[in-house]
């Protein structure tokens, strides 16, 4: 995914100005000729596969489609501009030393997207949420229906596939439509969100507290999880199968919550693992994590909590790589600090390890390059390989593998501590007058890529207002379950 989607001069109500810089080899990072974007909505997970819907309400989609993942009906390795050369395409992803000249492939790189050519059956306009596995798609719609498109070899699509509505890729069974899991309708259970890993998803039921007229912090949530439970990824009590093709409680989750009267607050996925950030500042685990680096590691059948931070006050948010988590505290002196766990095969936990994994928390140390320098963390990201760091005063901070610059470093393949980014930003405006006009708002990261998020100053300040008329008329206040 690429370079800048939205003309900077043309700002509409609610949309993303998305600059991005990486690997290129599935069509991530493409020329976009003579097509402006308004993108509202950007989704992208560690698999290669992108959707993004504009203010028309369009749903875009670029990357890898091997099997179908990008719900265009179409089966192609991956998409790219009809006019790029080969030469562009394989060595997009290797300019790990950046010339003069490469350097406008992170202003002009622009990605090229492909809206779907076949039926769609949600209304883009009520899509809520879109995650990405290995090779499949998952929707969310805002009636709580969840639909899903690509390879189900694993019981990823959430529902047994007869033969003859499926397309084979190698001998994978595929399904190049996209349909709804059936198992959340016919119970009429309606999920608020959905998380996928690598070959397997997690669904969180919403409940309607107006209705049950309880205390919210009180009522339980069902947590539901399908696809591949190999190394027990699915959390589940009765391990029957390998695979569950159908949507199953996740009973041990479910559980978990119940016994410690608390709800989710935050669920990502690795490869083989998940974790939950509970509102009570337990973070659980389970899954395997570590099966690619230690063959004795034993699956985490039951979730076990792995806060061992001292002195923190309150847990802010968790990130997930492939094999590694992101933690962001805020200490008991009111300091947010970083702390990670896991793989660390690429610099990725932020600093040097006696062994290539580890299971406990440690903190990173972010050092200062200017003795000026805002350093307080407001937001950390986990691409498969790599931590990002948003720091005070949109400093940009990161870590881990750089392979196609997604760290943001012009020469080092990979950083073993957090270093500051190497882009101006002026840089990523040089064809915008109205560069002070922009605001750093988030990251996105995925396998290989770094997304930067920005808005303008204007829409910013109308936000605040509508969040000040708000706070000040609580009864107003949207419900919102985390």
């Amino acid at each position: 995914m690429g370079g800048e989607l939205t003309n900077p001069n043309k700002l509409d109500k609610n949309v993303f100005s998305i600059y991005s810089i990486g690997d290129n080899s599935y069509g991530n990072i493409t020329y976009l000729n003579k097509k402006e974007l308004n993108i509202k909505k950007l989704f992208m997970d560690n698999y290669y596969q992108f959707f993004a819907i504009d203010t028309y309400n369009t749903l875009f989609s670029w990357g890898l489609n091997n099997y179908y993942q990008l719900a265009n009906g179409k089966n192609c390795k991956y998409l790219f501009n009809e006019d790029e050369s080969e030469l562009r395409k394989r060595n997009e992803s290797n300019f790990s030393v950046i010339s003069a000249e490469s350097k406008s492939y992170i202003t002009k790189a622009l990605g090229k997207l492909f809206y779907s050519q076949i039926e769609f059956p949600i209304q883009v306009q009520k899509i809520k949420e879109i995650s990405c596995g290995d090779g499949f798609t998952i929707f969310l719609d805002k009636s709580g229906l969840v639909y899903s498109v690509g390879k189900n070899d694993k019981g990823q699509l959430g529902y047994e596939l007869p033969n003859s509505d499926a397309q084979f890729v190698d001998g994978v069974k595929c399904n190049p439509k996209v349909t709804c899991i059936d198992y959340f309708k016919n119970k009429e259970i309606k999920i608020d969100k959905i998380i996928c890993g690598s070959d397997f998803c997690f669904a969180i039921e919403y409940v309607d507290l107006n209705e049950l007229n309880e205390i919210n912090n009180k009522i339980p949530e069902d947590i539901y999880s399908w696809g591949n439970n190999e190394m027990h990824q699915l959390g589940i009590e009765e391990n029957k199968y390998k695979y569950y093709f159908n949507p199953t409680k996740a009973t041990y989750i479910n559980k978990l919550l119940k016994e410690k009267n608390t709800k989710i607050q935050k669920l990502v996925c690795g490869w083989n693992h998940g974790c939950i950030l509970t509102r009570n500042g337990g973070i659980y685990l389970w899954g395997n994590p570590f099966k690619e680096y230690n063959k004795k590691f034993k699956d985490i059948e039951q979730p076990i909590d792995i806060n061992n931070i001292k002195n923190a006050s309150k847990i802010l948010d968790i990130s997930s790589g492939f094999n590694h988590l992101a933690v962001l505290s805020l200490s008991l002196d009111k300091h947010q600090k970083l702390y990670t766990l896991g793989a660390n095969e690429f610099g990725q936990l932020g600093y040097e390890a006696e062994e290539i994994y580890t299971e406990i928390f440690n903190e990173v140390v972010v050092p200062k390059s200017d003795i000026n320098e805002n350093l307080e963390i407001t937001k950390i990201e986990c691409g498969a390989y790599h931590t990002m760091l948003l720091m005070g005063n949109s400093l940009i901070y990161g870590f881990g593998q750089n392979n196609c610059q997604q760290v943001g470093r012009y020469t080092e393949e990979f950083l073993i501590s957090p270093k500051k980014w190497n882009h101006s930003m002026v840089s990523f405006f040089k064809d915008d007058l109205k560069t002070d006009e922009k605001v750093l708002k988030g990251m996105k990261c995925c396998n290989g890529i770094t997304c930067l998020l920005f808005k303008n100053r204007s829409q910013l300040e109308e936000e605040q207002i509508k969040k000040d008329e708000l706070e000040i008329n609580p009864e107003n206040l949207p419900l919102k379950l985390n």
